[in-house]
């Protein structure tokens, strides 16, 4: 799998409300964990450069569970 579609698919996932584990993409993917941080950094730079968005979206990692989630800016000041 290309690194395009790789990007697009965890981007997807992100949208729909998934928690995602690098250990599980990085399975899924056939890559390092490295690559999947790295790609999360990606998307994270892309929501934080982007205007098209209303209400700004982080990427968040959850020490506790060892997952990625987005939260947008009215979830994180809880």
């Amino acid at each position: 799998m290309n690194r395009s579609h790789r990007l697009l698919s965890i981007y997807t996932r992100f949208l729909q409300r998934e928690e995602l584990d690098k250990v599980e993409l990085s399975s899924e993917f056939q890559v390092s964990e490295r690559t999947i941080i790295r790609d999360i950094q990606e998307i994270r730079n892309y929501f934080y450069d982007n205007e098209e968005w209303i209400e700004k979206k982080e990427i968040y990692y959850d020490y506790r569970r060892y997952k990625y989630l987005i939260k947008n800016q009215r979830e994180l000041n809880f």
